[in-house]
């Protein structure tokens, strides 16, 4: 190579290695425009988990008999705790105390539930603090 296509090429180079800088940074942060909290992060007051009646017998009787009826936990035969979920009557007890919802929130002073496992996810637990608000309707 000559002296001149040398520095041809070199300048080539260069141009290329400046385009594809620019165009790696607009692609960046074109990227992250439209980004806001409310849609990385959403909260239970954005997230529509329920609508309408919650039902004891379809929704909230289920969650509780895959989440804490297990054997060795809140079902009437192992009674953990002396507290039993598997029922409306047992249920009504630890919904109307405040209990159910703050121990499955893992709020502080509570035992947080289900013991040893994930937290449910907010609509299940939401689920159930809407059945509470809605007068633990035994439907």
């Amino acid at each position: 190579m000559t002296d001149t296509n040398k520095t041809t090429f070199s300048a080539l180079k260069s141009e290329y290695m400046w385009f594809a800088v620019i165009i790696i940074l607009l692609l960046a942060l074109s990227g992250c425009y439209y980004d806001n909290t409310e849609d990385l992060y959403p909260t239970l007051s954005n997230i529509n988990c329920t609508s309408g009646q919650v039902s004891f017998s379809s929704q909230v009787l289920p969650l509780m008999n895959q989440s804490c009826n297990t054997a060795g936990c809140h079902n009437s035969i192992d009674r953990a705790a002396q507290i039993v979920l598997d029922n409306y009557t047992d249920l009504l007890v630890s919904a109307n105390d405040g209990s159910l919802v703050s121990s499955m929130r893992f709020e502080p002073g509570f035992s947080p539930m289900p013991q040893g496992a994930a937290k449910l996810d907010d609509c299940s637990i939401q689920l159930v603090a809407d059945w509470i608000v809605q007068g633990t309707l035994n439907n």
